[in-house]
């Protein structure tokens, strides 16, 4: 699970430029959910 949410924010850092953030929300079966910003930093 770590290594897959890993690439998730490795792939997705590709398509944010410097300065933005990225937003990631999961959802789990049971309906839980979790939101996850990521600041991208350098060029």
């Amino acid at each position: 699970m770590e290594q897959a949410f890993n690439n998730l924010i490795v792939d997705a850092k590709k398509n944010v430029r410097p300065g933005g953030v990225l937003k990631l929300p999961l959802k789990e079966r049971d309906g839980v959910e979790f939101y996850f910003s990521i600041p991208i930093f350098g060029g």
